[in-house]
């Protein structure tokens, strides 16, 4: 079946990530003014526009974009290029047509197109836009259909696979990794040393921990991530002077050189897990490791998530039948859009001959039925109607599928021209 469905987009899989930025208006109110550009002036249906920090997608249904002599593709990204305001290079963006188009949005919302493949972010960025985009006029019953079994088949990949199941990131390998240690102390007290980027993008993960006490050590006082968590700090001469016990430190600061000697972890740290995730290392291990210390650093890290990313790679094939069935699934719904119109008109044509029928039996014997027998005589009558009109539904799905929207047409001229059902349609 040709579902009529484009989509055209570039992601960091195709080209450079500069360039997929250059995919971006400085006001959120233009992206809306060119979908209704676009729209109006090429007759399309339907259109959704799907941005991440990595790629930016347009889907769109329209069954009259190849009818004219220029290629769609190369006109869309001309006009998207003046409403833009740059130059467009063709071959930084993807032209991807019905099945194979389908496909490639299922992937998204799986996240299997990810930067960090199975990450769940993708799912929370396409409801909304989606809903946006619905609520703007943009998405009608058919692309909303695809972003409906598109999460749908995204969750059958998150439960039935095992692509979630391995963490790839270092801040959640950290988390996991903390938390693992901790499982069963009686004392949960963490240690954050440094107050940059790293540090900052995983506090929020563990301020949700319960009954973990989280202290920041840092060399000037970190006042905004006071204001903002209320959290204890220790200044970084103060901790290294007299430090307060722990049972788990993550450290990633800018020094030069080791700020946490090999003596002073035997000092300090025995039994802790030590996660340096500072290049160049902030702890010292020396020839003689802390007894009962887990020591953790970036190249340990990687080569854990370097594993973990081929467990999650290695789980793609099996997302394939979900692909299959959502595309099966799309085409039935597709096509029930597509016949809706002489679905119709089949129901009515046999209602309207149903009731002619039934008023013209009414008229013979009314006089001798109760008002019992009249009813359960129209009950009969709608019944039979409801059976009757299933079965040329039936047969023009069939058709449909079998044989493609031209073979309907014929259909529909051939009962025209002996009788009044589809006269609608034939002379449309």
């Amino acid at each position: 079946m040709n579902f009529d469905f484009h989509l055209i987009g570039c992601s960091f899989k195709q080209t450079r990530l500069e360039n997929v930025s250059r995919v971006q208006w400085c006001e959120p109110d233009l992206i809306d003014k060119f979908l209704e550009k676009i729209q109006y002036e090429y007759g399309i249906e339907e259109v959704f526009y799907l941005q991440t920090c990595n790629r930016r997608e347009f889907y769109i249904y329209s069954p009259n974009l190849e009818n004219s002599e220029e290629p769609f593709f190369p006109k869309f990204l001309r006009v998207l290029g003046a409403s833009l305001g740059v130059n467009l290079n063709l071959n930084d963006f993807y032209h991807l047509r019905n099945a194979t188009a389908v496909r490639h949005f299922f992937c998204v919302a799986s996240s299997l197109d990810s930067m960090v493949l199975g990450e769940t972010e993708i799912i929370k960025q396409i409801k909304d836009q989606s809903r946006a985009s619905s609520k703007c006029g943009h998405m009608g019953p058919r692309l909303k259909a695809l972003v409906d079994l598109g999460l749908g088949v995204s969750k059958q990949v998150r439960h039935q696979t095992r692509i979630t199941e391995r963490v790839v990131s270092i801040a959640s390998l950290a988390h996991r990794s903390v938390i693992q240690h901790l499982k069963g102390k009686k004392q949960r007290r963490l240690v954050f040393v440094g107050a940059g980027h790293f540090i900052r993008s995983m506090l929020p993960t563990f301020l949700k921990a319960q009954d973990l006490e989280i202290i920041l050590v840092n060399r000037t006082h970190p006042a905004d991530l006071v204001k903002t968590y209320g959290i204890r700090t220790i200044s970084l001469e103060a901790f290294l002077a007299n430090p307060v016990p722990f049972e788990a430190m993550i450290t990633a600061t800018g020094a030069p050189n080791a700020l946490f000697s090999a003596k002073w972890m035997r000092a300090h740290g025995q039994g802790a897990l030590i996660l340096d995730a500072a290049l160049p290392r902030d702890v010292e291990v020396g020839d003689e490791p802390c007894p009962n210390t887990q020591y953790l650093d970036l190249d340990q890290l990687e080569s854990v998530l370097a594993e973990n990313r081929a467990a999650r790679e290695a789980e793609i094939p099996r997302a394939e039948p979900f692909f299959r069935e959502g595309i099966r699934r799309l085409q039935n719904r597709w096509l029930e859009f597509s016949l809706s119109g002489y679905s119709q008109e089949i129901s009515e044509h046999y209602q309207h001959t149903g009731e002619k029928a039934l008023q013209h039996l009414l008229k013979d014997v009314s006089p001798h039925l109760p008002p019992e027998g009249e009813q359960l005589l129209r009950d009969w009558t709608q019944a039979l109607v409801g059976k009757l009109t299933s079965i040329p539904i039936l047969g023009l799905k069939a058709v449909a599928q079998e044989l493609g929207s031209d073979a309907v047409e014929v259909y529909a001229r051939g009962v025209s021209s002996r009788s009044n059902l589809f006269k609608s349609h034939t002379q449309a």
